[in-house]
């Protein structure tokens, strides 16, 4: 699911609210995935300090169950890499919110198992409204947005949907050299 979100190299800002959907009853999730231009062989802090806030924002998640899925979009390949945040990583990123890059090691978290299959058959879900990329409209709203999910296909990034500011300023533009 493409939950509504902006994004920027060093981290993500979504709702604090889980979504809620009929789509997802009987359904657990399993952690959150982040893109990348290269491959990191390891937890970055910045994903430890989101799954940190993740777990404590959201109470059903534990540093057990949750991933984080890493897939870097590399020069001709894709690779995939799965990482947990183990209990003690979690209690030092929670007492250290801004860490010395050095002080986050290996110790702090644990390689996850990932099993491909094409035996799994899957469905995108996405804001009843569509539009789950803000980059381009705003940080403040993402935070407490309320919002339902529907089985859908993404809009692409940038879609005009996700960049109304764009597409009115063109609008004025236009309506201007007419004047």
């Amino acid at each position: 699911m493409l939950v509504p979100q902006v994004g920027s190299r060093d981290g993500i800002t979504i709702p604090h609210q889980m979504p809620e959907s009929q789509f997802l009853k009987g359904y657990e999730l399993f952690g959150w995935i982040h893109t990348s231009a290269e491959e990191k062989h390891q937890l970055t802090i910045a994903e430890g300090l989101m799954q940190t806030k993740f777990l404590n924002e959201n109470p059903s998640f534990t540093t057990d169950k949750h991933i984080i899925l890493n897939v870097a979009f590399t020069p001709g390949s894709l690779s995939l890499s799965a990482y947990r945040l183990n209990l003690n990583g979690y209690e030092f990123l929670k007492a250290n919110p801004n860490p010395n890059p050095g002080a986050f090691t290996n110790a702090f978290y644990d390689k996850a198992q990932l099993l491909l299959s094409e035996k799994f058959m899957g469905f995108f879900m996405v804001p009843d409204n569509v539009i789950w990329n803000y980059s381009f409209i705003g940080l403040g709203i993402v935070s407490n947005l309320k919002y339902t999910l529907v089985p859908a296909n993404p809009k692409e990034f940038y879609h005009e949907s996700h960049r109304p500011s764009h597409f009115l300023r063109f609008i004025k533009s236009e309506e201007g050299e007419e004047d």
